[in-house]
């Protein structure tokens, strides 16, 4: 990491971690494994940074700037690529009607191969071994422990969410029901004057 904090300002980095955390407000973060996958300098800085600033990006006090422009967020759940702790194993084989049929482990490849700089040299989405791109673990939970093991959403409900973060979802104002006014009613002109009594 130290080599990596000379090319990139680990200050800057945190700041716009934080701010982006704050800006799209994620139900749950994903990030890479804390040796980088394979050793990966950047990989790491950014785990090690993901690790550091959740609790900050919470916290109005720090980093003043983006707090003001985005408020504060509070992430109920972080996962880390090959995390020991708390495992989780994805199921990405299963045809998602929401994307055409592919399987998560089809559009993971597909994405993979449009990260250019990372071709020809040996490396692929693999679901097994000791990279498995179906492997994580639970770093942090704000919402209870997985029961389920296969599901990055598990716990998380628009209720807890919200508990965690109320500064987001201000109470709505109740909508105030108008008292009717009574208008006075006035009698109206009769259409011929009464005739005069003789």
């Amino acid at each position: 990491i130290a080599e990596n904090e000379k090319v990139w300002n680990r200050e800057e980095l945190n700041a716009f971690l934080v701010a982006n955390i704050r800006r799209f407000q994620p139900d749950v973060i994903l990030t890479q494994d804390f040796e980088g996958e394979y050793g990966h300098g950047a990989h790491r800085m950014m785990v090690d940074a993901v690790s550091k600033m959740l609790e900050p990006a919470a916290n109005a006090s720090q980093y003043p700037d983006s707090a003001q422009l985005y408020g504060t967020w509070n992430t109920p759940k972080c996962y880390m690529h090959l995390y020991e702790t708390n495992p989780i194993q994805m199921d990405w084989n299963k045809p998602l009607s929401s994307m055409g049929g592919k399987t998560g482990l089809e559009l993971a490849r597909a994405g993979f191969r449009e990260h250019v700089s990372q071709q020809g040299f040996g490396m692929d989405v693999r679901e097994g071994g000791s990279t498995s791109c179906l492997r994580f673990g639970l770093y942090r939970t704000l919402v209870g422990e997985d029961v389920a093991k296969n599901d990055f959403l598990e716990n998380i409900t628009p209720e807890a969410v919200r508990a965690l973060n109320p500064q987001a979802y201000p109470t709505p104002t109740p909508e105030l029901t108008p008292t009717p006014v009574s208008t006075p009613q006035s009698t109206p002109e009769p259409a011929h004057p009464p005739a005069s009594p003789l």
